[in-house]
């Protein structure tokens, strides 16, 4: 595209080898499409798929949506003082990390309100309180008036009996509905539990004593009084111990213990003692289980096929200690201009991570950092990672890292052939850098709202490759420079 002269962008994606350009701004959003330079669009490729490919949700930290409402209680009295939560409801692996959950109280005539919100769906949560039971409601951004209502508790009795596999029962087995109240049954095998909870609510009840496997199952509160009968497994003589010691010999308490065995179908985690020592048990025989112990500061112990039988003998695990550094820097944007407030997790290995966050120069300093390949990622909006990087024993390293940052937006519409929106299409802005050995990367992640329309804003200089999915259609991928504010930029897929 050589030249186009401040009209609204309308992509018209025909097949991979061919992208249409067409001045058409009637389909094109009702924004301001002035712009002070051509934006540059260098390539469009599609490849056709019957259903949207999969993108994880990442979303902006900010917007300018809300949600508002009331907090009643069953005779539609308002409550005051209830603490409220406010998750994203699809957060996925690369959402925003420092910004939800949000927090607020209602309050004197039970209001509520969260403001500054992007245009997603979320979980308002009320915790469980004295008289009433816990909520959880599911909106999207830009609701007022919704009222929350607090449902009432009710006194239950959950009682039964436990035996062993030979149906005789057993005393003194430990009974606990959430982990609390917890209650012992008698010679019998009988037990009673009495609590306030909510009808048709949902809850643990756990089932504990030595020489048997533990016991735990959901239990649905339908009535005022359930009965549930159970039957306890005796416990294998098949076990796993040992010390996690330094290699000074002296005891790590907390070390972080996994075991697994495919074949035995059997993934424990446990952590050690004061002394050093864990116990895993209830066991199979197998010599395909694998086995990882870590600690923070030290390097990590991995055995690829460990071999347990009833005769194992406690097995002692020396985890080296490792050095640390000091990594200081600046983070900029890839023209060179410093980012502030930009935070960053630096990690080695599976030890433990640093956060930091860069001052309004753009500089940071992690300290101590442990030795070996560094692994950094965001915590920030766009979400980035940062790979190429080693530490060694006592030095001090100075880095500028480069990440996906500036005043520049994209913005437009996702529209079928006929000019119809497309709503809930998945678009993915990604971006890379590598310069002096370094690589990064980063990825936006949104969707089309119900009238086609998006908007990616804070876009740092330079390359950046959109894509658009929905499903039924044929995917777009369009390589974009940006050297200014690009839009309205109209996407139209083809079935």
């Amino acid at each position: 595209v050589s030249s186009i002269d401040n009209a609204a962008l309308n992509i018209d994606v025909q097949n991979e080898d061919q992208i249409a350009v067409s001045d058409n701004t009637d389909q094109a959003l009702s924004t301001d499409t002035s712009v002070s330079e051509t934006p540059k669009i260098t390539k469009v490729t599609t490849s056709r798929q019957s259903a949207a490919a999969e993108i994880p949700e990442e979303l902006p930290v900010f917007g300018d949506k809300e949600i508002s409402g009331q907090v009643q209680d069953t005779k539609g009295q308002s409550v005051s003082a209830v603490s409220i939560q406010l998750h994203l409801q699809s957060p996925g692996p690369d959402a925003p990390g420092g910004s939800f959950p949000r927090r607020t109280q209602s309050g004197l005539e039970g209001e509520f309100i969260f403001q500054n919100l992007p245009d997603v769906d979320y979980r308002l949560t009320i915790p469980e309180q004295d008289i009433y039971g816990q909520v959880s409601y599911i909106t999207r951004a830009d609701t007022s008036d919704l009222v929350l209502v607090l449902p009432d508790k009710n006194s239950v009795t959950i009682q039964g009996h436990v035996n062993d596999d030979n149906d005789q029962p057993i005393s003194g087995v430990s009974v606990s509905i959430d982990g609390k109240n917890e209650t012992k049954t008698d010679t019998d095998g009988s037990y009673q539990v009495r609590d306030t909870f909510t009808i048709n609510s949902n809850h643990r009840l756990g089932f504990l004593h030595n020489g048997f496997r533990e016991v735990n199952e959901i239990v649905r509160i339908s009535s005022n009084s359930i009965t549930i009968d159970k039957q306890l497994q005796p416990k294998s003589d098949v076990n796993l111990t040992g010390q996690v010691v330094n290699d000074y010999g002296i005891a790590l308490s907390k070390a972080s213990i996994w075991l697994f065995s495919g074949s035995a179908e059997i993934e424990r985690r446990t952590r050690s003692d004061d002394d050093g020592y864990f116990t895993i048990d209830d066991l199979k025989s197998g010599s395909d289980y694998q086995f990882a112990v870590s600690h923070t500061g030290h390097e990590k112990y991995k055995l690829n096929k460990l071999t347990i039988t009833e005769s194992s003998q406690p097995i002692r695990i020396e985890l080296k200690a490792l050095s640390t550094g000091t990594v200081t820097g600046m983070i900029v944007n890839a023209v060179g201009y410093p980012v502030s407030n930009y935070a960053i997790t630096i990690a080695s290995g599976s030890v433990g991570a640093k956060v930091v966050t860069s001052d309004n120069a753009g500089q940071f300093k992690a300290v101590p950092v442990y030795e070996g390949a560094l692994q950094i990622s965001s915590m920030s909006v766009p979400r980035s990672t940062i790979s190429g990087i080693k530490l060694s024993a006592g030095q001090d390293l100075f880095l500028t890292l480069i990440v996906d940052h500036g005043d520049y937006e994209i913005f437009g519409r996702i529209i079928d052939d006929g000019g119809n929106a497309i709503h809930n299409a998945q678009i993915k802005l990604s971006w890379t850098h590598s310069s002096d050995g370094l690589s990064s990367s980063s990825n936006r992640i949104l969707k089309s709202d119900a009238q086609g329309d998006y908007r990616i804003q804070n876009i740092g200089p330079g390359l950046h490759t959109l894509m658009v999915a929905a499903a039924g259609f044929k995917n777009a991928h369009l390589d974009i420079i940006s050297e200014q504010q690009i839009g309205p930029l109209s996407i139209t897929l083809n079935p």
